[in-house]
């Protein structure tokens, strides 16, 4: 599990399943290609987009994608906790997310793989 074990300049620095200690180090590839494998076997793609496939409505990869803005803990909480994470939203979507019945191991490798998806255009 991921601990958020400081901060400096607005810059968190967490110690979790990427290689390095800080979050701007690149994900552990192995993470991320079970995180691409369970986006697709858990079917997130029916409401989120990712490297071409799902719901246009919600892409995940690239820069200018919401999630990019998101620390690697707040896409946890999204995927832990989403019926509180969406109590937060000053707008509620149509459509909120669902949780799912997810191992430490598959929440980790989802952050991975949603870590990365920032990189992506």
């Amino acid at each position: 599990m991921k601990r958020l074990v400081g901060a400096f300049l607005g810059v968190a620095i967490v110690i979790g399943p990427f290689t390095g200690t800080g979050s701007a180090q690149a994900p552990d590839p192995k993470l991320v290609a079970a995180g691409k494998r369970l986006f697709s076997v858990k079917d997130c793609t029916q409401c989120h987009m990712a490297e071409g496939k799902g719901n246009k409505k919600l892409r995940m990869d690239g820069p200018a994608a919401k999630v990019a803005k998101l620390a690697p803990e707040e896409i946890r909480q999204w995927i832990v906790s989403p019926v509180e994470m969406t109590a937060k939203l000053p707008h509620k979507p149509e459509n909120p997310m669902k949780k799912k019945v997810l191992t430490e191991a598959e929440v980790d490798s989802l952050v991975a793989y949603m870590m990365f998806l920032r990189t992506k255009k």
